[in-house]
Formats: C-alpha cells, structure tokens, sequence
C-alpha cells in the first residue's frame, strides 16, 4: 500500500495481507508489539499436508512520523525447494561497496547450484505485485535463473 497510513489503516493493511496470503498455502503471520512497523507473512506453498514446493517470505517495515505509517523497507522472497534457488525484491541497506547509500530495491537471485547469490538492478515492488511474481515463478516449469538481470556490482 502507498502513501502514509494511519494506525488503523496500517491494521487494516495487514489484515488484508493475511486474507490475501491465505489462500496460497499454509499462512504464519508474525508481529512485534515492540515494533509496530513491522509484520512478516511466512507461506509455505502448497502447504495443507502436500509435498512442499517452495517458501514465500514477505516482510515489511513501516517507519512513524507523527501519527502516520509509511514504508521504509522490504523483503519479499522466494525459496523454491522443488527445483532449488532463491530468488527476492529487496529493499533495505546492503554493505561493501553501496554501504552509505541508503536503502537501494535490489534483486537477490541465486540459481539451484550456481553457489552465492547475487544481488541486481530492480525497481521497486508493492507488495501484491511481488506476491505475484514470486507464485508465478513457483508455479511455472522452469527453474530459477538470474540470467538477463543487470548485476549491482558491476
């Protein structure tokens, strides 16, 4: 969701969420009373007793100013267990040699047997949109590859 939320719409977002989720597999919803920011959607696809195929990961961070909740970071991820491979949109700080600029939307991609992953050039993701894109990916017959994605650290 865009633009700053009140409290009660930051709830209602979040409830949302977990409606939307829900349907996709076996749904974990996790808080933090200290953190009110702060909410993380664990779905394990296809869940309900099958064999397991993969592990959805959205989390997000919500920063207050004054009475209003806006985002100020993400990580929705994708860890396929069928065909292997991690694939994300992230947007948070990363270390070496970006350290100090900020939180930057990134790619995380790291093929079954390809070793580290990478991190790459991407735009930024509602959260719905990379929902999407990720239960497509475990839905589809090929297996994670980060070819044609621009590599950060060029």
């Amino acid at each position: 969701m865009s633009g700053d939320l009140t409290l009660q719409q930051l709830h209602q977002w979040r409830a949302t969420l977990e409606a939307k989720f829900a349907v996709d597999g076996d749904l974990t919803v996790k808080t933090n009373p200290r953190r009110t920011g702060y909410h993380e959607f664990e779905i394990l696809v296809p869940g309900y007793g099958l064999p397991l195929q993969a592990k959805i990961v959205h989390r997000e961070f919500y920063s207050r100013s004054g009475d209003r909740w806006h985002l100020a970071r993400y990580t929705y991820h994708l860890a396929e267990y069928a065909r292997g491979g991690k694939f994300g949109y992230h947007w948070h700080p990363l270390a070496g040699a970006h350290r100090g600029r900020g939180s930057i939307f990134h790619i995380i991609c790291d093929r079954a047997g390809a070793g580290a992953r990478r991190h790459f050039c991407a735009h930024q993701m509602g959260i719905l949109e990379a929902h999407e894109a990720l239960m497509q990916r475990v839905a589809s017959d090929h297996p994670i590859d980060c070819a044609g994605l621009y590599r950060l650290d060029r």
